[in-house]
């Protein structure tokens, strides 16, 4: 079942032009904005280089099994496997089982809209916006504010009858240690497959795709506005290594784990799935690093290109009187922000790599103030140097101001 409507608005050349000069205060701070951006994403990624190092030279490698309270307050490596001996359920629909995380994920049969925008520019600078608003019953998480629909008659969505939860245990264990910690800085996320022998009540609900089905009306074959069902995530128990500072536990006797805080700031917890060495954990942490800093340079580049085109983007309105000429326009100025931008940012990504790194730095320092030096010093050499003279040959028959057939006939 579908349904849709369609709204027409026309925005003036006036009106148009008006706009893009208001952009133009947006493309400037989103053009200061890259340079942050850019200059800050080189430092941390030093400073994250900089604390993993630190922890590669003072971690202390621990038997889980064996805590020892000397070690509270220092950097340990350890791997053990994450358990519990509790259950969790949801309350309402599944059996406790032995899972350390589960999360509930509902979706409801309801009314989605989706909006279709089509522009087209007119001689003269106006500009004509057809959008198209089309309605469905579809399945989608939570439940859409129906209020904030362009048509909302016939199109109101009811209430959730179930709302998503989070649940896991109180108490988990980690080898000898309290694994709260731990447990917090994990998400689950294997799917159930559900089975209705762990359902509480299997003759309230149906199992279908895996999912608990609550339909509105029961016995129906088709879904219905209002229809629920609900999937699950866990997490089960496993083994895991872990690089942090060990502390003494808050309520419990075994200690616990908290953030190594290195020298210059920056704070770690290392978790991997599995019994890794520190070597591989630090290793797969740089990684991570390195590509966050790739994305967040791709960021950098893009909201400087969008800063320029925004700055720009009036004498391409202005140009939409003919509106060939607007695009064209348009075009000129896309390709004049990306060379722009892809230059600045390079620039600015190899002097933050410099001034953030204090070998590069000083060598940098070094070759700038050597080749001022040389250059100061050839330019001192050429003015003092002194002008070239003249010899004369000795007993030259060429005087002055004779010319070579005149000397060769005289001395015949």
């Amino acid at each position: 079942m579908s349904d849709e409507i369609k709204e027409v608005s026309v925005e003036s050349y006036g009106s148009r032009i008006m706009n893009s000069i208001k952009g133009v205060a947006v493309g400037l701070v989103l053009f200061c904005a890259s340079f942050a951006i850019l200059w800050w994403n080189e430092g941390n990624i030093v400073e994250e280089k900089a604390a993993l190092k630190e922890m590669q030279s003072q971690h202390i490698p621990v038997k889980a099994q064996e805590p020892d309270s000397k070690n509270n307050g220092k950097l340990i490596h350890t791997s053990a496997a994450l358990k519990s001996t509790d259950k969790i359920g949801d309350g309402r629909y599944l059996k406790p089982g032995p899972w350390l995380k589960l999360e509930s994920k509902v979706e409801m049969y309801q009314w989605t809209e989706e909006k279709d925008t089509k522009t087209e520019k007119k001689t003269g600078g106006s500009k004509t916006t057809e959008t198209t608003y089309r309605y469905k019953l579809d399945w989608a998480e939570g439940r859409i504010d129906s209020s904030q629909f362009k048509k909302t008659l016939g199109h109101e969505n009811p209430k959730l009858a179930v709302e998503a939860s989070k649940h896991q245990v109180e108490n988990v264990q980690f080898g000898k240690f309290d694994g709260r910690e731990v447990l917090e800085r994990i998400s689950p996320s294997t799917k159930l497959k559900l089975t209705e022998s762990q359902l509480l009540k299997p003759d309230s609900v149906k199992i279908v795709d895996s999912k608990i089905y609550i339909p509105v009306s029961p016995g129906r074959q088709s879904p219905q506005i209002g229809d629920v069902r609900i999937s699950y995530n866990i997490l089960n128990p496993g083994d895991y290594s872990v690089m942090a500072t060990q502390v003494k536990s808050d309520s419990k006797s075994n200690p616990s784990f908290q953030e190594f805080s290195a020298s210059n700031g920056k704070t770690k917890f290392l978790i991997e799935k599995g019994i890794l060495t520190p070597k591989s954990m630090l290793k797969s942490a740089e990684d991570s690093a390195k590509t966050m800093t790739m994305i967040l340079r791709f960021v950098g580049f893009l909201v400087m290109a969008f800063g320029i085109g925004l700055v720009l983007n009036p004498f391409a309105t202005l140009l939409d009187v003919l509106p060939i000429f607007g695009s064209l326009g348009r075009g000129a100025i896309g390709i004049f922000s990306v060379v722009v931008a892809g230059t600045l940012s390079t620039i600015t990504i190899i002097v933050a790599m410099i001034a953030h790194n204090p070998l590069l730095l000083a060598g940098a320092t070094i070759l700038i103030v050597g080749g001022i030096a040389f250059y100061i010093k050839q330019k001192s050499s050429r003015v003092h140097s002194p002008q070239p003279q003249v010899n004369k040959l000795p007993n030259s028959p060429i005087q002055p101001g004779k010319d070579v057939d005149a000397s060769r006939k005289e001395a015949a």
